[in-house]
């Protein structure tokens, strides 16, 4: 009986702390999904200029960096303000003209972010934030 009753503990011992990882695991990814892009796929061949959406929970700000891939920069866009839950701002894709064209880049959009961040700067890293979206790559037409 003794043999059973400890079996018994041990099986629901794992499931507990089964579960609680998977709860642990669910919050981070919420935490992570507070902040999306909605308007961009995976992919997809943009202008220069474009209007970049998508939503923000417990948010006021999103600013959106963009990467180009053949360079160590990553470049702030300017902020965009969240309201009722979504947000939009026109970024650039590149320089002027057609110098990067069929370029890659790498788009993500944070919020909170743990620095300070202004319109143009150009840092080395994506910044540490509270909240950052989902990077996705796209090409420059």
């Amino acid at each position: 009986m003794r043999k059973i009753l400890a079996l018994l503990f041990v099986l629901v011992s794992f499931f507990s702390a089964m579960h609680l990882a998977e709860a642990k695991k669910s919050a981070v990814a919420k935490k992570n999904a507070d902040i999306t892009i909605a308007s961009l796929s995976r992919g997809e061949k943009v202008d220069a200029e474009l209007i970049v959406s998508g939503t923000a929970h417990n948010a006021n700000e999103v600013w959106v960096i963009v990467h180009p891939s053949e360079t160590p920069d990553y470049w702030v866009q300017p902020a965009a303000i969240v309201k009722d839950g979504v947000w939009g701002v026109q970024i650039s894709i590149g320089r002027p003209g057609t110098v990067d064209s069929g370029r890659h880049f790498d788009i993500m959009a944070i919020a909170d972010p743990r620095q300070q961040l202004a319109p143009a700067q150009v840092i080395k890293l994506w910044p540490s934030a509270r909240s950052k979206s989902k990077i996705i790559s796209i090409t420059r037409k």
